[in-house]
């Protein structure tokens, strides 16, 4: 399993906010598009953790089928198609054009 880790101070974005500590199946369609880095500034990074450990610390398994869609969003006053999570109605998305994972088979 791989847990989502970010760095938290003033310059978090929203996303590395809302994925801090979130723990996906290695295989989960999540890490195609939002494994780090997901902007020229991201600070975060993975953890790798065996299902022992992440249930004995209290991870919760999230499985991101149906929570990640392609949509136009606005950014810097502009409008850019890229990959977006959605979570409890939020949508967090990855700077545009760094949605894309390199270390894909």
């Amino acid at each position: 399993f791989l847990i989502f880790r970010s760095t938290i101070d003033p310059s978090a974005t929203q996303l590395e906010i809302a994925l801090h500590n979130k723990a996906f199946h290695y295989k989960d369609e999540f890490w195609n598009t939002f494994r780090p880095p997901n902007s020229p500034f991201d600070r975060s990074g993975v953890d790798s953790m065996s299902k022992s450990s992440l249930e004995s610390r209290g991870y919760a398994l999230i499985n991101s089928s149906g929570k990640i869609e392609f949509k136009t969003v606005d950014y810097l006053n502009k409008k850019y198609k890229t990959s977006v999570f959605i979570e409890a109605g939020n949508l967090y998305f990855a700077y545009p054009g760094w949605d894309v994972n390199f270390f894909t088979e």
